[in-house]
């Protein structure tokens, strides 16, 4: 059999094996900054290779994966019987576990190039969907921005430069004024801020090549800013953005985008994640528009469950 030739092993933090091509979440690096205690790497491993993870933490008698980022799943380069094999494996061990939810937490499908297998065979093995949200994002090419975005947007990107206004990287010394404008900006349209200001500074310290900050000002005031964090060397995130609320008949939240998407340009980043817009289904129409007209296409981003012992 060519299972023989691999090992399934069930690692406890701090984890002696990784898979090379992790994204950030799913690294010590990440993981390290949150609780680790009842947590477990499940991997399976061929001359002393990782070719397949996934991160659990065991609470109660539930198996969840991802619990502090936006997605974690099964990180893999298999062929469909050995990633069938694996998913058995880790099925097998939540049973010993006493585990009776299995929850998964998945990418968007630009992060990984076998989404669709990993979906699939998880299917197979009655999984189902227990979320489905709408996830957008800007492929970011040779064309300069102003070339992807809607003829409005446009406009509101030439009435910004008109305005003299200017678009930098921020150092993290400048966390705390972006974050109030972040803060205000998500309070005034009704989103919760979901990380407190200390909370965000101990990432941009723990991870200062992840964590990034951008900005738009005019003259000496920022009024929009983005935090942003490289996810993998593909994709860079859009984590958090606002903008001022005496500037919004100029939108520079576009000049924002039009900034970072330069800076993914410049370092060679495929994909600008902008996350989600929608939430346990109910889509937001007006960011979900907002965001077509700034260049995105539109993903889905699932989370999957698997009961146990039924």
């Amino acid at each position: 059999m060519m299972q023989e030739s691999y090992s399934f092993q069930v690692l406890q933090y701090p984890f002696a094996h990784s898979y090379k091509n992790s994204a950030l979440y799913n690294t010590e690096k990440f993981l390290g900054n949150y609780p680790t205690d009842a947590f477990y790497r499940l991997v399976m491993i061929k001359n002393n290779t990782t070719y397949a993870q996934v991160n659990l933490h065991i609470r109660q008698n539930e198996a969840l994966n991802a619990v502090f980022s936006g997605f974690g799943g099964i990180e893999h380069e298999l062929s469909d019987e050995m990633l069938q094999w694996f998913i058995q494996k880790l099925l097998d061990w939540c049973s010993e576990q006493q585990v009776l939810l299995l929850k998964l937490k998945l990418p968007a499908p630009f992060y990984v190039s076998n989404a669709i297998q990993t979906e699939r065979i998880l299917t197979d093995n009655r999984f189902e969907v227990l979320s489905d949200e709408l996830n957008q994002h800007i492929v970011v090419s040779s064309e300069a921005y102003q070339a992807i975005i809607r003829k409005n947007e446009r406009k509101r990107l030439r009435k910004c430069r008109e305005a003299g206004f200017k678009f930098k990287q921020l150092s993290p010394g400048q966390l705390q004024e972006a974050y109030e404008l972040i803060k205000d900006n998500r309070l005034r349209r009704g989103f919760p801020v979901t990380m407190t200001f200390e909370a965000l500074d101990k990432m941009y310290h723990n991870l200062p090549e992840n964590y990034l900050l951008f900005g738009v000002y005019d003259k000496d005031r920022l009024i929009a800013t983005a935090v942003s964090i490289r996810v993998s060397n593909e994709v860079l995130y859009n984590f958090y953005h606002g903008d001022a609320a005496d500037y919004r008949s100029y939108s520079p939240v576009v000049m924002l985008l039009d900034g970072v998407y330069a800076y993914c340009q410049e370092k060679k980043i495929k994909y600008l994640d902008l996350g989600i817009s929608s939430v346990n289904g109910e889509v937001n129409e007006g960011l979900l528009r907002f965001k077509r007209n700034c260049g995105c296409r539109t993903t889905s981003k699932k989370v999957m469950i698997r009961h146990l012992q039924e």
